[in-house]
Protein backbone atom coordinates (compact mmCIF):
# COMPACT_ATOMS: atom_id res chain seq x y z
CA UNK A 1 0.00 0.00 0.00
CA UNK A 2 1.55 3.38 -0.80
CA UNK A 3 0.69 5.97 2.08
CA UNK A 4 0.27 8.70 -1.05
CA UNK A 5 -3.06 6.45 -2.08
CA UNK A 6 -4.57 6.61 1.65
CA UNK A 7 -7.67 9.01 2.09
CA UNK A 8 -6.25 10.05 6.03
CA UNK A 9 -2.88 10.98 4.31
CA UNK A 10 -4.08 13.06 1.34
CA UNK A 11 -6.51 14.92 4.46
CA UNK A 12 -3.66 15.47 6.62
CA UNK A 13 -1.51 17.15 3.78
CA UNK A 14 -4.47 19.27 3.39
CA UNK A 15 -5.29 20.16 6.63
CA UNK A 16 -1.30 20.54 7.22
CA UNK A 17 -1.61 22.80 4.77
CA UNK A 18 -4.51 25.17 6.16
CA UNK A 19 -3.07 25.39 9.15
CA UNK A 20 0.09 26.71 7.48
CA UNK A 21 -2.22 29.47 5.66
CA UNK A 22 -4.12 29.89 9.20
CA UNK A 23 -0.82 30.69 11.24
CA UNK A 24 0.62 33.26 8.79
CA UNK A 25 -1.28 35.97 10.63
CA UNK A 26 -0.13 34.70 14.24
CA UNK A 27 1.80 37.67 15.75
CA UNK A 28 5.75 37.85 14.39
CA UNK A 29 6.48 36.80 18.36
CA UNK A 30 5.24 33.39 17.88
CA UNK A 31 7.09 32.37 14.94
CA UNK A 32 9.34 30.74 16.64
CA UNK A 33 7.31 29.22 19.59
CA UNK A 34 3.12 28.73 18.95
CA UNK A 35 3.75 29.24 15.39
CA UNK A 36 6.03 26.40 14.93
CA UNK A 37 4.29 24.13 17.14
CA UNK A 38 1.05 24.33 15.57
CA UNK A 39 3.13 23.89 12.14
CA UNK A 40 5.17 21.14 13.54
CA UNK A 41 2.26 18.86 14.96
CA UNK A 42 -0.04 19.36 11.91
CA UNK A 43 2.91 18.45 9.59
CA UNK A 44 3.51 15.37 11.42
CA UNK A 45 0.44 13.74 11.05
CA UNK A 46 0.66 12.97 7.22
CA UNK A 47 4.88 12.38 7.88
CA UNK A 48 3.93 9.99 10.40
CA UNK A 49 1.30 7.87 8.26
CA UNK A 50 3.71 8.25 5.49
CA UNK A 51 7.06 6.66 7.51
CA UNK A 52 5.02 4.17 9.48
CA UNK A 53 4.04 3.08 5.83
CA UNK A 54 7.33 2.74 4.85
CA UNK A 55 8.13 0.57 7.53
CA UNK A 56 6.92 -2.56 6.19
CA UNK A 57 5.20 -4.17 8.82
CA UNK A 58 1.48 -3.98 10.65
CA UNK A 59 2.74 -3.35 13.97
CA UNK A 60 4.83 -0.26 12.64
CA UNK A 61 2.03 1.22 10.83
CA UNK A 62 -0.04 0.81 13.88
CA UNK A 63 2.03 2.47 15.52
CA UNK A 64 3.14 5.66 13.38
CA UNK A 65 -0.90 5.64 12.97
CA UNK A 66 -1.35 6.41 16.26
CA UNK A 67 1.61 8.87 16.57
CA UNK A 68 0.24 10.90 13.73
CA UNK A 69 -3.17 10.73 16.32
CA UNK A 70 -1.30 12.11 18.94
CA UNK A 71 0.16 15.40 17.05
CA UNK A 72 -3.21 15.39 15.67
CA UNK A 73 -4.74 16.10 18.77
CA UNK A 74 -1.27 18.05 20.07
CA UNK A 75 -2.76 20.42 17.09
CA UNK A 76 -5.45 20.37 17.92
CA UNK A 77 -4.83 21.90 21.25
CA UNK A 78 -2.26 24.41 20.14
CA UNK A 79 -4.94 25.64 17.33
CA UNK A 80 -7.65 26.14 20.51
CA UNK A 81 -4.88 28.13 22.47
CA UNK A 82 -4.11 30.14 20.02
CA UNK A 83 -7.65 31.32 19.06
CA UNK A 84 -8.21 31.65 22.68
CA UNK A 85 -5.78 34.42 22.73
CA UNK A 86 -6.92 36.07 19.70
CA UNK A 87 -3.85 34.65 17.64
CA UNK A 88 -5.90 33.09 15.00
CA UNK A 89 -9.47 33.69 13.57
CA UNK A 90 -11.81 30.71 14.34
CA UNK A 91 -10.33 27.32 13.72
CA UNK A 92 -13.34 25.37 13.32
CA UNK A 93 -13.09 24.28 10.10
CA UNK A 94 -9.68 22.96 10.58
CA UNK A 95 -11.01 21.15 13.52
CA UNK A 96 -13.73 19.82 11.66
CA UNK A 97 -11.21 18.04 9.26
CA UNK A 98 -9.05 17.38 12.30
CA UNK A 99 -11.86 14.86 13.84
CA UNK A 100 -12.54 13.54 10.58
CA UNK A 101 -9.06 12.10 10.20
CA UNK A 102 -8.81 10.98 13.78
CA UNK A 103 -11.70 9.05 12.84
CA UNK A 104 -10.01 7.64 9.62
CA UNK A 105 -7.09 6.79 11.62
CA UNK A 106 -8.41 5.29 14.81
CA UNK A 107 -10.84 2.78 11.79
CA UNK A 108 -7.37 2.22 10.00
CA UNK A 109 -5.66 1.20 13.49
CA UNK A 110 -8.64 -0.98 14.32
CA UNK A 111 -8.46 -2.61 11.10
CA UNK A 112 -4.91 -3.41 11.11
CA UNK A 113 -5.25 -5.16 14.20
CA UNK A 114 -7.92 -7.56 13.62
CA UNK A 115 -5.47 -8.77 10.80
CA UNK A 116 -2.64 -9.01 13.56
CA UNK A 117 -4.78 -11.42 15.32
CA UNK A 118 -4.99 -15.10 15.04
CA UNK A 119 -7.75 -16.76 13.70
Amino acid sequence: MNYRDLEAWQLAMNLAQQVYELTNAMPPEEKFALTRQIREAASSISANIAEGSGRGGTAELIYFLGVANGSRCEMESRLILAYRINHIRDPETILELSARIGIMLLRLIDSLKKKLKPK
